[in-house]
């Protein structure tokens, strides 16, 4: 009877674990507002001219606010810093139609599960349930199709 109730016991306490990381992603994808940090490079464009050794090692120290009133990126290294006063974030589906140099899913994978545009800057930030990614893009105005640039991969910085 005492090792009845102990297997019970345990197989409550394990499925209440599983039942709250689903619900911590969940909440992830639902409220991606935070402060971030620059983790790496996971995309580059090969109409760069850098490399991505070099933008791994000047990123580090980049800071991203991002909130509903605020967008906000924070770098010492390469980029002049960016601020945007309500920021309006479009939330759009991953395109199934693209050019080889837009595709997210081939740098990315499948877990992406949506995109917002930052349309007044070129960025795009795109969200699966427990990542967060940021990018640049270009319009290529030859045939109306965008380019992207690169795609960093963020990490929250829990305060």
């Amino acid at each position: 009877m005492k090792k009845a109730f102990v297997v019970i016991a345990g197989l409550i306490i394990l499925l209440s674990s599983v039942i709250c990381s689903n619900n911590n992603k969940q909440d992830f994808y639902r409220d991606f507002y935070g402060i971030y940090a620059f983790e790496r490079v996971c995309y580059l464009s090969p109409f760069s001219s850098t490399t991505i050794w070099y933008l791994n090692k000047k990123m580090v120290g980049t800071k991203y606010t991002i909130k509903s009133d605020l967008f906000k990126i924070e770098s010492n290294n390469i980029y002049n810093s960016v601020e945007i006063s309500s920021p309006k974030y479009e939330k759009e589906e991953i395109p199934t139609k693209v050019s080889k140099l837009a595709d997210i899913r081939s740098f990315l994978g499948t877990k992406v599960e949506c995109q917002y545009t930052i349309d007044t800057i070129h960025k795009r930030l795109f969200v699966s349930s427990d990542c967060l990614w940021i990018a640049s893009y270009a319009d290529n105005t030859d045939d109306g199709s965008e380019i992207i640039m690169n795609i960093y991969k963020l990490s929250k910085i829990i305060e």
